[in-house]
């Protein structure tokens, strides 16, 4: 099956964007934002990671719709650089974000799980049923995916 750029399935990528915000790249939980709805600390995480590995495609922006972008993320040093607002920019996050996850080895419930919860809480009913949900459209996604097979090449 065909990975992100980070080496994450697509289905598995747009059936979390799904579960976080419908698709709408303007959602906000009122912490987290953006498609893949990351809080600011873990976007400046993510971004560290990503540009200490020389994997940060994006140019240094000049203006964002990020609500904390003079705020927190600026507190953190990486303002000028992410925004989670921008579609792009959040599902590379979230796929970098993923992949950390997968990484880990616990599988991929678990790590839908610690991606809701945290790792720390990965094995509580509420991040258990938000991964059996997200498993449900990964599935769903990956019909899709075949389905459409050659229609966009």
């Amino acid at each position: 099956m065909p990975r992100h750029g980070n080496g994450v399935e697509p289905s598995l990528l747009a059936a979390v964007i799904h579960s976080e915000s419908r698709w709408n790249p303007e959602a906000s939980s009122g912490v987290a934002i953006g498609l893949v709805q990351m809080i600011s600390s873990t976007a400046a995480s993510v971004f560290r990671d990503l540009a200490d590995a020389n994997r940060w495609p994006f140019t240094q922006l000049s203006s964002s719709n990020d609500p904390e972008q003079d705020g927190k993320l600026e507190q953190l040093g990486v303002s000028q650089w992410v925004d989670r607002t921008d579609p792009r920019q959040s599902v590379w996050l979230g796929a970098a974000l993923l992949r950390t996850l997968l990484d880990r080895g616990n599988g991929e419930r678990w790590a839908l799980a610690a991606y809701n919860g945290g790792a720390a809480n990965a094995n509580e009913s509420g991040p258990q049923g938000y991964a059996t949900d997200t498993l449900e459209r990964k599935a769903w996604y990956a019909d899709l995916e075949r389905a459409c097979s050659g229609v966009f090449a």
